[in-house]
């Protein structure tokens, strides 16, 4: 679900890895501020998750906060949380690294 890239305030882009599931999702629902979702029975399980789509308003929801703050704003908040992220580096990025 948060298997993917975000573009982040300052246009830089952040590849997620995270897994909202079970022992994760308050992890998740903190970063994410997905307070609506916190409580909500549908989403206490992985499996219901996916079988009844309820993955796509999560990963909408996320990609609405990831413009909110610049990449190097969420890889401190990530490491809080020892979260699983790379950035996603353009190629002038690449030949610094």
């Amino acid at each position: 679900m948060f298997y993917r890239g975000y573009r982040c305030k300052d246009g830089k882009w952040l590849m997620l890895a995270l897994n909202p599931y079970e022992k994760f999702w308050d992890m998740c629902c903190d970063l994410f501020e997905l307070d609506e979702f916190r409580d909500d029975a549908r989403y206490a399980n992985a499996v219901d998750m996916v079988e009844n789509g309820l993955c796509v308003p999560l990963a909408e929801k996320v990609a609405q906060m990831m413009p909110t703050r610049t990449r190097d704003e969420w890889i401190e908040l990530l490491k809080k949380y020892d979260a699983v992220y790379a950035p996603m580096q353009c190629a002038a990025e690449v030949s610094k690294d």
